[in-house]
């Protein structure tokens, strides 16, 4: 019961700011649509918790528990020093107290450059949070389920007008595909990269009806939320709206063909860096997963770090695993196989709807290749870099609703609902007749 009131409180607190909130209140949602999808974020929130504990016994090991530990942890040495939070925060910040990260084990990380997922961020945050939680992590929970519900909301509204005549496809593609409420709604670094699209995508697409400085706030948070999260979700977004602007051009040919030279002239010079960067990364994952006896790890062979050259020979691989997996084929735990049917059906959907249902829609063009653009940045770096098929689904889970929205601009899915109706009541009338 001590559990359940501060949750309960918490809940009606997330329930009013939806209610007030402008960007709910012009999202063109409904408001019990709002109050019905976070109530599914909260479940797979805790979910997510349940399967952590069952799954990873090891606190220190499981990304769900670690950062919240870690941040608790801080908490309590902060509060036997005698330091303020103000104090804490510098001192953390500036590095100057060792002993508030004494027990802690995932603070003071280092990572492997660009391509590394970065800690402290998702840690602060707790931190914030232990000091109105008391220690509840189910109310940490609820704090990242609304963090999520932002987030989609924000995407769902700066999308919608692309889906005029067929939002509740938008709404099934943002709010419901399983891996991304699974992935997307808990305690995880995901879940902030999602907020972060969100508010990047509203701040965009309502910069006219909100004051300069609310646009231009919400976009610098957005993008540091990708700097300090992972910051080479950063460079998909700066891709994305390159392309976005580059198809808005009359001379776009002619554009195209200049930054190919630049863009080689890059690669000449920075290509091997960055190569060895994202093979080495995928270096750590495969020593980790093996000291760790990850079950769905895909592959054991240390790749040296031999530049571009080396990252192309892996590049089948990983365009096979960050589409494919989990596969039947390579199914090795019962948990990963809700993901692997997930995996087929939209594939092969999507496919189904691009061959048999296909409408270019020339003015949608600019939207789905920058939806596109940062769907390939996002799978080819997770591709490149993640070994793991777990692994993959819940990282890829950010990019995964814009693959689905980004094919389906261009599907004509009113004809193949009137398909399905029609084929629906012939059966029906079949039925009848025989009776």
């Amino acid at each position: 019961m001590e559990n359940i009131i501060p949750i309960f409180f918490c809940v009606l607190l997330f329930v009013a700011a939806i209610r007030w909130m402008p960007l709910f209140k012009q999202s063109g949602l409904r408001f019990l649509e709002i109050v019905f999808f976070f109530g599914l974020k909260i479940l797979f929130g805790f979910a997510l918790l349940g399967v952590y504990t069952k799954f990873y016994p090891q606190r220190n090991l499981a990304d769900v528990f670690k950062y919240f530990d870690d941040a608790c942890i801080l908490y309590n040495n902060a509060h036997v020093l005698g330091l303020s939070f103000l104090e804490t925060f510098q001192a953390l910040i500036t590095h100057s107290n060792e002993t508030l990260l004494i027990g802690t084990h995932h603070f003071d990380k280092r990572g492997s450059g660009f391509f590394e997922a970065n800690h402290h961020l998702i840690i602060y945050i707790h931190f914030i949070l232990r000091y109105f939680s008391f220690g509840n992590i189910y109310l940490h929970s609820l704090w990242f389920s609304f963090f999520s519900l932002v987030g989609a909301v924000g995407i769902y509204s700066s999308l919608k007008k692309h889906f005029a005549e067929t939002t509740y496809w938008l709404k099934g593609i943002v709010f419901c595909i399983p891996s991304v409420l699974f992935w997307g709604s808990g305690m995880l670094k995901e879940t902030l990269i999602v907020m972060g699209l969100g508010i990047l995508a509203y701040a965009y697409t309502e910069r006219t009806r909100m004051a300069d400085w609310k646009s231009v706030s919400l976009l610098l948070l957005s993008l540091c939320l990708f700097l300090f999260i992972k910051p080479y979700v950063l460079l998909g977004v700066v891709l994305a709206a390159f392309v976005y602007w580059l198809f808005k051009q009359e001379n776009a040919k002619q554009l195209s063909m200049a930054i190919a030279v630049i863009g080689a002239a890059i690669l000449f010079f920075f290509g091997n860096h960055w190569a060895n960067q994202l093979i080495h990364k995928r270096n750590e994952f495969i020593t980790l997963s093996e000291h760790t006896q990850t079950q769905s790890l895909l592959h054991r062979a240390i790749i040296p770090e031999n530049g571009i050259t080396e990252l192309l020979k892996i590049t089948p691989g990983a365009v096979y695993a960050v589409l494919f997996e989990p596969s039947i084929v390579h199914l090795k735990t019962f948990k990963d196989l809700p993901f692997c049917i997930e995996n087929i059906v939209i594939l092969l959907g999507l496919i189904v709807l691009l061959l048999r249902y296909p409408t270019l829609q020339h003015n949608k063009l600019a939207i789905s290749a920058a939806l596109l653009s940062f769907v390939v940045s996002q799978f080819m770096i997770i591709g490149w870099t993640v070994p793991v098929s777990g692994a993959i689904v819940r990282y890829k889970v950010s990019a995964l609703p814009f693959l689905v929205i980004g094919v389906l601009m261009h599907v004509n899915l009113n004809l193949f609902i009137c398909d399905i109706k029609s084929h629906f009541f012939k059966k029906k009338e079949d039925l009848t007749s025989k009776n």
